[in-house]
């Protein structure tokens, strides 16, 4: 067949086995990297600051020691890094509170206005992040969203692929599925393939058209030899296969369409809009279609009125939520209340990481080749303090990090965390990020 009536996939695969069977042998185990599932990053973001005395664990005999806040986490405390002391720098120069902490918090820059709202000048780090690791992937990074309102609309965004452009969350789980899914052909998507000659020659792997010359070739090769070429074929399939249906190369054995999403959009339907936000994200990583999440729990300053937790959580004065109560966090009902909130939020990244350790994935689960980072826009709600964020991570990075721990950093900016969640996900010459004005280099002690 002439190179002129190959597809593009074809071609793709044939420019693969130039570059691995042209030589046939040398230079194959360099090859075996390709084994290692990618490591992923999911952000999850959740709002009005926290009660720190409910939220900052102890240490005792070397073992962190959950409050209130943390204990849904109980049992994931071994994979968890709490992260005390971070400070949003770039907000407190912006204008501070919920405005300048969501702008600042994944960019590390000042914010600016236009017009009466204000905008990060600069790329967040999930977006440079998946500029390089879901490079080449159908989805750098993907953004669902949990009632995330447009309030102010400065206070909506974290994720920025560049300067003043935000984007902003998807919040119906059904949008999500139509644009992840809905014309996605996945092994178990049922999607019919093509039926006609011309379209069965189009699909035919290219290993198929060297299959004659490697039988002619394979005898005069050392077993250790064939057996290298078979492995490498195998890899080649594997990757053609990942192009035909539409997930990655390195998509899981779990990678199966979801079913189609029904919740209608409403405050008392939260829980199940995240549920079915979180499910339709891991599955989409586990597919390989992005190898970068966001999952936003509301906007900056977000009033989800938890009405599933019962009536006393029907705020007095009208239609309130969270944001009020973190507003009036000194009267000892509503601080009791917002404990019990922000411990709600605690348990939905625990059922993140359930889902992630449920998954298959090599000799092991999703969750051994995910960081999970949960992070806020401010420390303190009643005061918009952009000190003492709390910040928390989950997963130990393929083994880069010692987890189950809490680490103390006074007054770090969070510029330094970004470096260090940048080096963690592959780009080990980045030293700054962000605004330059508040420092270089990593998060000490993270590594």
């Amino acid at each position: 067949m002439r190179i002129s009536n190959l597809t593009r996939r074809q071609l793709l695969g044939s420019t693969a086995a130039g570059a691995v069977l042209a030589p046939f042998v040398p230079l194959l185990p360099a090859r075996a990297a390709l084994d290692k599932p990618p490591l992923r990053l999911i952000m999850m973001y959740s709002s009005n600051g926290t009660v720190r005395e409910a939220w900052l664990p102890t240490v005792a005999n070397g073992q962190l020691q959950l409050p209130a806040i943390l204990a849904p986490l109980e049992k994931h405390k071994g994979d968890m890094i709490v992260i005390d002391g971070i400070k949003h720098s770039g907000g407190e120069k912006a204008q501070g509170g919920h405005a300048g902490g969501i702008t600042s918090c994944l960019t590390g820059s000042v914010g600016k206005f236009v017009g009466t709202v204000i905008r990060a000048p600069s790329i967040s780090v999930d977006q440079h992040i998946a500029n390089t690791v879901s490079n080449n992937l159908k989805f750098k990074v993907i953004n669902p969203g949990v009632i995330v309102d447009t309030f102010d609309a400065e206070v909506c965004a974290f994720s920025y692929t560049g300067p003043m452009q935000y984007v902003f969350p998807e919040n119906d789980p059904l949008k999500l599925y139509g644009k992840v899914f809905a014309n996605t052909q996945l092994p178990s998507g049922g999607v019919p393939g093509p039926t006609n000659d011309r379209a069965k020659l189009a699909r035919q792997s290219v290993i198929d058209y060297v299959r004659s010359d490697l039988a002619a070739l394979k005898p005069k090769l050392g077993v250790d030899d064939q057996q290298k070429i078979d492995r490498h074929l195998q890899i080649i399939r594997e990757v053609e296969q990942g192009l035909a249906t539409g997930a990655g190369a390195a998509a899981s054995v779990d990678c199966k369409k979801p079913g189609v999403p029904n919740v209608a959009i409403s405050n008392d339907t939260i829980p199940k809009i995240g549920d079915l936000q979180t499910d339709l994200l891991v599955t989409a990583m586990a597919c390989d279609l992005s190898r970068v999440g966001t999952l936003a729990w509301g906007r900056a300053g977000c009033n989800h009125r938890f009405t599933w937790l019962g009536k006393q959580f029907d705020l007095p004065g009208g239609v309130q939520g969270i944001h009020a109560a973190a507003h009036d966090e000194f009267n000892p009902t509503m601080r009791s209340l917002l404990v019990q909130m922000h411990t709600w939020y605690a348990a939905r990244v625990a059922a993140l990481v359930d889902r992630l350790k449920a998954t298959p994935e090599g000799n092991g689960t999703m969750m051994d080749n995910t960081l999970v980072v949960w992070f806020n826009e401010i420390g303190v709600g009643s005061t918009h303090s952009l000190s003492n964020v709390p910040w928390v991570l989950l997963g130990h990075a393929q083994k880069q990090l010692k987890t189950g721990r809490l680490l103390s950093v006074p007054g770090k900016p969070n510029n330094a965390l970004l470096v260090s969640l940048c080096n963690l996900m592959g780009l080990v010459t980045v030293n700054t990020f962000g605004d330059p004005q508040f420092g270089s280099g990593s998060l000490p002690g993270l590594v």
